[in-house]
């Protein structure tokens, strides 16, 4: 009977020390649970602190409103694009314009824009 007694007295600590270790286990998720909700809190805290700055007419703003003038701007951004390329365009043509011109004694002359 004492060998008995002996082993389910070993099987009870083991039981034990595993339940021990587990708690251990979830107190230590716990507090990485905890930690990682007082950091969303402060983000949280973080943003609403920056909409504050907001101008009062983006706060009212509808955000179909918000995201129609996005689109408007970046419509607007790409015309300025292909109107700054077209200027490229306009200069790289104007480089290529030479004339060579005859001076009445008889040297000639290259003109050329120099950009």
């Amino acid at each position: 009977m004492d060998n008995q007694e002996g082993d389910a007295r070993k099987n009870l600590i083991t039981k034990v020390d595993s339940a021990k270790e587990k708690l251990d286990e979830i107190l230590l998720m716990k507090a990485k649970v905890l930690m990682e909700n007082n950091k969303m809190k402060l983000a949280v805290e973080e943003v609403k602190s920056s909409v504050v700055d907001f101008k009062p007419e983006f706060k009212a703003a509808d955000v179909t409103a918000l995201e129609e003038e996005f689109n408007a701007l970046l419509s607007d951004k790409a015309g300025e694009r292909e109107y700054l390329q077209s200027l490229e365009n306009q200069i790289s043509k104007l480089k290529e314009v030479r004339h060579v011109i005859k001076c009445a004694c008889g040297e000639e002359y290259t003109v050329a824009v120099n950009m």
